[in-house]
């Protein structure tokens, strides 16, 4: 759900705006055996609900899965095929089976149990997982989809990382990473990191430690070799030197300090954190050293300057937190999701901007110089508090549209009713 300017506010009435915006973070939730299916194979999914977001970490009672699969016929990397679970329901479907310490599991043939049409290909399985309402939901950190591929049938050879699940990881000197790689059928095994040889393995899978080294990106790649066949898989960790500590400038605030039309300051309170990097079309949404952010004295505050900034442009951005966090600002009047966007009708949110490609999660937008509304007040006075009458409405079940302009629409008929004072609430995020 989008915000922006609120050119209703000039309606009758007293307004307050209550913004509640939820923070989150991406992580890897679910394991699946096989490790490289296809869409024939039978299959047990694991999910841990003490990964992602953790909302149902600790939970007692029964977890569901909600899930669907991206297909070759999916309009977008999000568009859910043959979705399997009758939300807010004791669906026996999608009822999973506890495995103690967090751990649920479900199996199922992946065909058979999607539905899947005759030529049909199945490249990801997508999943959210849910308690009997519905009212618990878990999902990657981000508050995204949980997603994780399905490979070709008929491939003489695959290759894939199961541990780390993601690329992109950011560590500091002397951290260990572990690798595990695996392969199918069997294969010979080579592991490499920036082009140095660490493991060598026959079989079905390897798995080493890696201490980081040297500051900079680093790829690792899995090669398998049979037969005069190869395959491969990759990764990449950046290793990040020590955070610098400066003072933080003063007047600066929380969120987006605009310096000029170029340039602003970002600031994220982000206390017993060891370091932050913003992310954003500026350096492809990728760790980059020159956007590490700087650490206040006190430990609380990180703050970075970024110039060379087009005013006429908006900026999607998101923040790394200890290479583990992806953030959206928790100040941004303006946030693209990628979950949801498609839901949002051009007559409801006109001039929606694109995701970015190399986007990942809920992202926060900025620009220099915004477009500002031109406000216009009319002759009205607040009425005296003891002559209140007070409305509370939430927009998105207020209106089947979902949209200011049909509120605007609707303020004669609240006034009729003799309401002067409202509360609008305008939910960002509400996972």
């Amino acid at each position: 759900m989008k915000t922006s300017t609120f050119p209703f506010l000039k309606q009758l009435g007293s307004f307050l705006l209550l913004f509640i915006s939820l923070l989150s973070v991406n992580a890897q939730v679910i394991s699946v055996d096989p490790a490289l299916p296809n869409q024939t194979d039978n299959v047990t999914i694991t999910f841990d609900a003490s990964e992602g977001n953790g909302a149902l970490a600790g939970f007692s009672g029964t977890v569901y899965a909600h899930t669907g699969v991206i297909t070759n016929f999916s309009s977008s990397g999000n568009d859910w095929q043959h979705v399997q679970g009758n939300w807010g329901t004791d669906d026996p479907n999608v009822r999973m089976t506890s495995i103690g310490n967090d751990q649920y599991t479900i199996s199922y043939n992946i065909n058979n149990f999607y539905g899947v049409n005759a030529g049909e290909i199945v490249e990801q399985m997508a999943f959210v997982f849910r308690n009997a309402d519905g009212s618990i939901v878990g999902r990657a950190a981000s508050g995204a989809d949980i997603f994780t591929p399905v490979y070709p049938e008929g491939t003489a050879l695959t290759v894939a990382f199961i541990q780390p699940t993601t690329s992109g990881l950011v560590l500091s000197q002397g951290d260990q990473l572990v690798v595990e790689g695996v392969c199918t059928p069997l294969a010979g095994l080579t592991l490499t990191d920036n082009g140095s040889l660490i493991g060598v393995a026959s079989g079905t899978s390897i798995t080493r430690t890696i201490t980081a080294g040297d500051i900079g990106l680093h790829e690792v790649i899995l090669t398998a070799t049979q037969g005069g066949e190869s395959a491969t898989a990759s990764f990449e960790y950046t290793v990040v030197p020590a955070t610098v500590t400066e003072i933080l400038p003063a007047g600066t605030e929380l969120g987006v300090n605009v310096i000029d039309d170029n340039t602003v300051r970002l600031a994220l309170y982000a206390p017993n954190k060891s370091n932050v990097f913003v992310l954003g079309p500026f350096n492809n949404f990728t760790v980059d050293p020159p956007y590490q952010m700087k650490r206040s004295p006190d430990g609380t505050t990180y703050w970075i300057e970024i110039s060379g900034l087009d005013p006429n442009e908006a900026y999607p951005y998101q923040y790394l937190v200890d290479g583990t966090i992806n953030i959206a600002d928790p100040y941004t009047p303006y946030v693209l999701d990628p979950a949801n966007d498609n839901f949002i009708p051009s007559v409801t949110y006109p001039d929606l901007l694109d995701y970015p490609q190399d986007g990942s999660g809920i992202l926060s937008v900025l620009q220099t110089r915004p477009p500002q509304y031109d406000w216009q007040v009319d002759d009205f006075e607040n009425p005296a508090v003891e002559e209140l009458v007070i409305y509370e409405l939430l927009v998105r079940d207020f209106l089947d549209r979902h949209d200011y302009q049909t509120l605007i629409d609707t303020l004669n008929y609240l006034d009729r009713l003799g309401i002067n004072a409202w509360v609008v609430l305008l939910l960002l995020k509400m996972e």
